[in-house]
């Protein structure tokens, strides 16, 4: 549990969807499966009161600046499709940058942390 029992009553009072973690891991079929993904970001929408129209056009921002740093183009990169349930999408779209970071990397033939630092800059500016 990552809040103390007393609060839980506080959070369902607020108009900021939150991540649900138990519907996280059981909107996919009975499986084997990697769920640091969804845990990590679970926890950090919900230490930063994020809700998920927030956290997707931040995801929109860091992949414009990514696109822009790597000098690739926009018109011909896809952009994840959304609106199954925003758990699923916010996820889906957390994958979907991973992939555009690698690819990023080998653009402009540096190593993803190098790529990420670019990035950050890129947004601070």
């Amino acid at each position: 549990m990552i809040h103390p029992p007393g609060t839980l009553a506080l959070m369902s009072f607020s108009k900021v969807r939150r991540p649900r973690f138990p519907t996280l891991a059981s909107d996919r079929p009975a499986q084997k499966k990697e769920l640091s993904l969804e845990l990590g970001l679970s926890i950090w929408m919900q230490r930063n009161d994020i809700a998920y129209d927030d956290c997707r056009a931040a995801m929109l921002a860091i992949r414009t600046a990514l696109l822009d740093v790597a000098g690739m183009d926009a018109a011909t990169e896809p952009v994840p499709l959304y609106g199954r349930s925003p758990e699923i999408d916010v996820a889906t779209f957390a994958g979907y940058l991973a992939d555009l970071f690698i690819r990023a990397s080998e653009a402009v033939e540096c190593e993803v942390p190098g790529v990420v630092g670019r990035v950050s800059e890129y947004l601070a500016s």
